[in-house]
């Protein structure tokens, strides 16, 4: 067996029987698909004493490992494969899953969060057998290495949550998919951007604070939305109302500014993107916050955002021609979480 150039993988996808095509994607667990795939047996036995030093807390294999291929598999053709592309895909698998986000934080049976979606692009030579080195970290980076690979054991953070087999939305990671080939309008670049974002804004490591998943979401707003360098949170409301389906919020009026003295009018909707990123304005200006400051009726503003952020990127779809404003009606009244915290009437929309 020769070179063989990198393998793409997510060593805690939640699926554990997952082997399915997703667009020019495709996403199986190693251990329940890598005899269907890898046919080389020196292939197979090097890839199995890889991914055997991923470990679970209690010692036993870490069996959750999806490899992501595109098709034309670098791990079956040694093609070359683009780690933007599929590390715009692993974050789609993510924002498919965040989308079943429950309502009630104590409805969290199957719910995955972004750290079950590390991927990891590793290159690999088969001609050089037996030791390795592994590197960790995103900014001071630590390197362990060994002459017997199976000496490294990598051990499964308690915090990576295991949902088994953890709900997605497929119609949602389908048109994400079509956007990883598309990816060229600025508009989908920034997409894929904004991404990362979310991934901070819901990262379950522990001491993540909550005023820096305030900042993260609403950064992937600005991202997503291109929104400019003044008036932000007046273009927040406004381009966010753009991607809505077409309705009949009423508006009301209120007055703003420093002395309170400029009548502005806006929906419902609008007035919240106000008041979110007012909140992120004091966050980065070092107020204090409170409980209530977080919550709209008792919900979780991060969460009600992420809804709307799930709402602008179906919007997007149908501007870019991904989806059709037929498919966008129909998935609209599916996913109705945030309708239902603002109170909205079915009648309010189409």
């Amino acid at each position: 067996m020769g070179k063989m150039s990198v393998v793409t993988f997510m060593p805690y996808f939640p699926d554990r029987e997952i082997d399915e095509h997703f667009g020019d994607f495709h996403l199986w667990n190693w251990f329940h698909a890598k005899a269907k795939y890898i046919k080389d047996s020196a292939l197979l036995a090097y890839l199995d004493q890889y991914f055997s030093i991923y470990k679970q807390p209690d010692g036993k294999q870490e069996d959750r490992i999806a490899i992501v291929e595109t098709v034309g598999s670098d791990i079956l053709t040694g093609a070359p494969t683009d780690s933007t592309l599929l590390g715009r895909f692993a974050g789609s698998a993510m924002l498919a899953h965040l989308a079943m986000l429950p309502v009630d934080a104590n409805d969290s049976l199957f719910i995955s969060t972004p750290d079950n979606f590390i991927a990891f692009h590793q290159p690999f030579d088969t001609n050089v057998p037996g030791g390795g080195a592994l590197q960790f970290g995103s900014y001071f980076r630590t390197t362990w290495a060994a002459s017997d690979i199976d000496i490294l054991h990598f051990v499964t953070p308690q915090y990576v949550p295991d949902p088994k087999p953890g709900l997605r939305d497929d119609k949602l990671l389908n048109g994400l998919a079509k956007a990883c080939s598309t990816a060229t309008n600025p508009v989908l670049t920034r997409l894929f951007r904004s991404l990362d974002w979310v991934r901070l804004a819901f990262n379950n490591a522990p001491e993540h604070p909550y005023p820096a998943r305030i900042v993260a979401m609403t950064t992937a707003f600005e991202i997503l939305l291109d929104l400019p360098e003044t008036e932000k949170a007046r273009r927040f409301s406004e381009e966010l109302n753009k991607l809505l389906p077409a309705n009949k919020l009423p508006k009301t009026v209120r007055m703003i500014g420093k002395k309170k003295n400029k009548p502005v009018s806006d929906n419902e909707v609008g007035w919240w993107c106000r008041e979110f990123y007012d909140l992120r304005s004091r966050v980065v200006h070092g107020d204090n916050l409170v409980t209530a400051d977080c919550l709209t009726k008792g919900i979780d503003k991060v969460k009600i955002a992420f809804y709307l952020f799930l709402e602008c990127i179906r919007g997007i779809f149908v501007n870019v021609g991904i989806t059709t404003e037929l498919e966008r009606a129909e998935e609209f009244w599916l996913h109705q979480k945030w309708l239902d915290i603002f109170g909205f009437p079915a009648s309010a929309f189409f």
